[in-house]
């Protein structure tokens, strides 16, 4: 069985031709942003930057907390995620 992850839905909805186009995710687009940001804390520093994968493990893992938690406020909140 296959567990469905909350991507967050399209980060940028809209229409075209009457088509629907979700283009990225809201999970991708968050971990893009989360990634950059590691990334810039290592900028002029002798040390490196840590391996790719890991970065990016990181930048998922901090997408996902940030779509669980604004998950839970509009549930608390009782509006639609």
């Amino acid at each position: 069985m296959t567990v469905k992850i909350n991507d967050g839905g399209p980060a940028f909805p809209s229409q075209w031709d009457d088509k629907d186009c979700d283009g990225m995710t809201l999970r991708a687009y968050i971990a893009a942003h989360a990634m950059q940001g590691v990334l810039a804390s290592f900028a002029g520093f002798d040390c490196g930057t840590p391996p790719p994968d890991v970065v990016a493990d990181d930048a998922v893992a901090y997408a996902d907390a940030l779509i669980a938690a604004l998950t839970n406020t509009c549930e608390a909140q009782g509006e639609a995620a």
